[in-house]
C-alpha cells in the first residue's frame, strides 16, 4: 500500500516532461509520439490511483479493528 501511494508521483512528472519535450520536438511526428506518451503516463498515474481507492474501499481488516459495520 504504501507503495501504491508514492507511484503515481513519478508517473505524473514523466507526463509533465513528456508535455514539455512535446512542445520543443522538431517535426510533427516527434510531438505526437510525446504527447501519446504523455496521454499514456497518465493514465498509468489514473490507473494506479484507481487501484489504491479500490483497495482502501475493499480492505478486510484481519484483526477486526473495523467496527464501523457493525455501527
Amino acid at each position: 500500500k504504501l507503495f501504491l501511494a508514492i507511484i503515481p508521483f513519478p508517473e505524473s512528472s514523466a507526463a509533465r516532461s513528456m508535455a514539455m519535450v512535446a512542445r520543443l520536438a522538431p517535426g510533427e511526428d516527434l510531438r505526437t509520439g510525446f504527447t501519446m506518451q504523455m496521454v499514456d503516463e497518465f493514465r498509468h498515474s489514473t490507473i494506479q490511483m484507481n487501484l489504491k481507492k479500490w483497495y482502501m474501499e475493499n480492505y478486510i481488516d484481519p484483526a477486526g479493528f473495523d467496527i464501523t459495520e457493525e455501527a
